[in-house]
């Protein structure tokens, strides 16, 4: 059992070395996001905690791939430069929208009164749309037009847990299914 217990180890920590900076900046460059922020990235996140490159291509990554929560390491990493923390406060931004959206319609609080930055991220226009009062009531839908994407927010439970759901659509086409929490 214990011989198992270590070749399975062995195999985790091998695993882990296998992904380099080069690696990961190969996909960062790619665009593939999802490998950026991956759980294999954040098990070695403190291995590049101090490399700034690294800590900016995480963060980004996990705000394009809509894992937001994730950004919070990065946000307190990003200080050496003023290009790290204009990045730092891009990904405060969003994450707060994402909290700011979540408060105000899961416990109907009123943030009509709240202005930040408009990023591109589809929070951020969100967020930007709802607290300006530019949205439609469709029972318990609300519908963002922004240029030509229509967005329809809605909240779904899913093992008890309250989940903005946010459906693009381009031409009445759904283009992308997000979920939030």
């Amino acid at each position: 059992m214990m011989k198992f217990l270590l070749i399975l180890y062995l195999g985790f920590l091998s695993a882990q070395a296998s992904v380099s900076l080069d690696t990961i900046r190969q996909w960062y460059v790619q665009g593939k996001y999802e490998k950026v922020c991956s759980y294999e990235v954040a098990a070695i996140y403190n291995t590049y905690i101090n490399n700034e490159e690294f800590v900016n291509m995480y963060g980004h990554a996990c705000v394009e791939t809509d894992m937001i929560s994730r950004t919070v390491n990065p946000i307190n990493r990003l200080i050496r430069s003023p290009q790290a923390r204009a990045n730092a406060v891009y990904f405060t931004t969003v994450l707060y929208q994402k909290k700011l959206l979540y408060h105000a319609f899961i416990d109907n609080v009123d943030i009509s009164y709240m202005r930040l930055p408009r990023t591109e991220h589809i929070l951020s226009i969100i967020f930007d749309l709802y607290v300006t009062g530019n949205f439609t009531k469709e029972g318990d839908a609300y519908i963002f037009k922004d240029n030509e994407l229509t967005h329809r927010l809605h909240v779904e439970v899913s093992n008890g847990i309250n989940k903005l759901i946010v459906r693009s659509y381009k031409d009445g086409k759904i283009i992308k299914t997000r979920a939030y929490w």
